[in-house]
């Protein structure tokens, strides 16, 4: 961006900050004075101390505080900041600072080259200052208007918008709008009769810009003189009166320490540097190129900086310096290269924002599409949402009905349950009182041993279906119970051949209730005499093995492997259900060879705790 531009966007912060009668707060008008001198004496720490003094209770002040802070933001150069402050000035308190919220935002876009985006904020900034005493907003909307086409290259347009600032400047006149207006248009003219050679546009443009002379130093608006000072060296410099560009540049320089922007005081030393070359005073060439640099690297722009060390460069070289302008030298290479780079960045910003912003567009319109057909698709969805509402709920009185039926056999069969434990308590109390008899009636009988242990196996088969798993103990207890009793009944031809691995903790370890009961009674009630009936239990890191095994006999082997199917069967449903409770895996294995029938079953190992 050129120095030229800068210097207008100050100027248009700086004549705008001028406070409104209708849109201001007591604790903004107190410290309004203070902080315009702050600013316009570039004393920017004193500023900000009084802008954060106005009280921000109301949305009105906080909106005036943040219009301070964008004005501020301009005067550090610092776009980002300035757009950001900007944004924050609240919209509808009233116009006029609706209006200057968009000037500083299209200020802020300037600063940051975006200058399609500060057009665009500019006219609605015109649109908004429609009032009389908005006037001076609305000229310094146009005056940046104007800045921003100039540098998009429109320079037929940068005349319109510098006519209209003059024409509203002529309406309603003031120092500082006249001065504005007059200066910027003068400055379009001379632009654009750089391209023409309509005689009438030069003598016009230069017409203009001695117009604004007066109004601009009565105004204080030093900008926009430095900027007419600097055409007049420039026509100067034309017409080969290096005397009068030299007094046009003490001119500038008289009063530099009120001009805002270092890059107007970087282009008064290139003018002398220039001067200074074509007369051959090389020495004050290179001590201009200095200053020049001090203030280009104080504006903070790099191809300014670059062209400062190249001006040191060439000063150098003709001195002899060869040594220095060698040095300078690389550091022009370097600043320069660095300039490319941001601008080839910032164009490849700006075209990556361009195809965002052509894809967020297709991406509305095809939402839109979408919406309307998703408008068409809703009577259509809502229906079916109804239907699938009606059969949702007859499902969900179909599952109801039929989980009162499932919970009503439930109880049914809970109450047989009952009722068939009833049993084995009547059968338990009938067989100790034949315990009892038989022992009052001959006491060196062995019918109360096994009327007692018979007992004391009833009551443990009865205990253990109130229980989901017991002791592996108690499960052999019960065997061996089963099987003293079975010797009676045979005649002593039982034997039970126990084998349990040192590892096998019995009094920890859990099994399913009646496991072993129902395979040991099978191998004595189908096996084949002697009934020898072999049980090993042994134990795995996971698992435990429990395998038996019992001879058979070779007739009647239908009947046998009928009664065992069914045992098997129930005994499998019961580790199905084992493994459901723990989320485990069983397995049951029966075999049966020419001799023996063994059956193996495999368990998750269940400690004692698990009851």
């Amino acid at each position: 961006m050129r120095w030229s531009t800068l210097a207008m966007v100050y100027v248009v912060a700086a004549v705008s900050l001028t406070a409104a009668d209708d849109c201001s707060c007591p604790s903004e008008e107190l410290s309004r004075t203070k902080i315009e001198r702050a600013l316009d004496e570039r004393r920017l720490a004193d500023a900000e101390r009084l802008i954060l003094s106005i009280d921000s209770a109301s949305t009105q002040c906080r909106a005036l505080r943040a219009k301070w802070f964008a004005a501020l933001a301009v005067k550090r150069y610092d776009g980002k900041e300035a757009k950001a402050q900007s944004a924050n000035i609240t919209t509808g308190i009233c116009r006029r600072l609706d209006a200057s919220r968009e000037l500083h935002a299209a200020q802020a876009q300037l600063l940051l080259n975006n200058y399609k985006e500060s057009a665009e904020l500019f006219l609605r900034s015109v649109s908004l200052a429609t009032l009389p005493d908005h006037a001076d907003l609305r000229v310094m909307s146009y005056v940046g208007l104007s800045a921003a086409y100039a540098e998009m290259a429109e320079r037929h347009r940068a005349v319109e918008a510098a006519r209209k600032a003059l024409d509203v400047a002529r309406q309603y006149p003031t120092d500082q709008s006249l001065g504005a207006a007059h200066n910027v248009l003068g400055s379009r003219l001379t632009q654009l009769s750089a391209n023409d050679t309509n005689v009438s546009l030069v003598h016009e443009g230069n017409l203009h810009l001695d117009s604004s002379v007066p109004y601009l130093r009565k105004a204080g608006l030093y900008q926009f003189l430095a900027n007419t000072y600097a055409i007049y060296v420039y026509r100067a410099l034309q017409q080969g009166d290096t005397i009068l560009a030299l007094a046009w540049c003490d001119s500038i320089l008289a009063f530099r320490e009120t001009i805002a922007f270092a890059s107007q005081r970087s282009q008064t030393f290139w003018f002398r540097h220039e001067i200074a070359m074509r007369q051959g005073r090389f020495p004050d060439a290179v001590r201009e190129a200095e200053n020049m640099i001090l203030e280009a690297d104080r504006a903070g722009f790099l191809l300014m900086q670059a062209n400062a060390r190249r001006c040191l460069a060439a000063a150098l070289e003709k001195m002899g310096d060869y040594q220095r302008a060698l040095h300078t030298q690389r550091d022009y290479e370097r600043l320069h290269d660095s300039a490319v780079n941001m601008e080839r960045l910032r164009t490849v910003t700006e075209l990556e924002e361009k195809y965002d912003q052509t894809q967020n567009e297709r991406t509305i319109e095809h939402q839109r599409t979408q919406a309307k057909l998703d408008n068409m698709r809703f009577w259509w969805i809502a229906a079916i949402a109804v239907v699938l509402l009606l059969a949702l709920t007859f499902t969900v009185v179909l599952i109801r009905q039929r989980s009162l039926i499932a919970r009503t056999r439930i109880l049914e069969a809970e109450q047989k349950l009952h009722r068939a434990r009833m049993n084995p308590h009547v059968l338990f109390n009938l067989i100790t009182s034949l315990q009892a008899k038989a022992l009052s009636e001959n006491p060196a009988s062995e019918m109360p041993r096994y009327l007692s242990s018979l007992a004391t196996l009833m009551r443990s088969t009865l205990e253990s279906t109130y229980l989901d798993t017991v002791t592996l103990h108690d499960e052999i207890e019960n065997v061996q119970r089963m099987v003293e009793l079975q010797r009676l009944r045979l005649d002593g031809e039982v034997k039970l051949d126990l084998h349990i691995d040192s590892d096998v903790d019995v009094t920890s370890l859990r099994v399913p209730p009646l496991l072993l009961q129902p395979l040991v009674e099978n191998a004595l009630e189908h096996g084949a005499a002697p009934y020898n009936v072999k049980v090993t239990v042994t134990r795995t890191e996971n698992h435990l093995h429990i395998v038996v095994v019992n001879a058979v006999q070779a007739t009647d082997e239908r009947k046998e492997h009928r009664h065992r199917s069914r045992a098997s069967d129930i005994l499998q449903d019961r580790l199905a259900l084992l493994d459901r409770l723990y989320n485990s895996t069983s397995t049951f294995y029966a075999e049966r060879s020419d001799t023996e029938y063994t059956v193996r079953i495999v368990l998750p190992i269940l400690e004692a705790q698990e009851s």
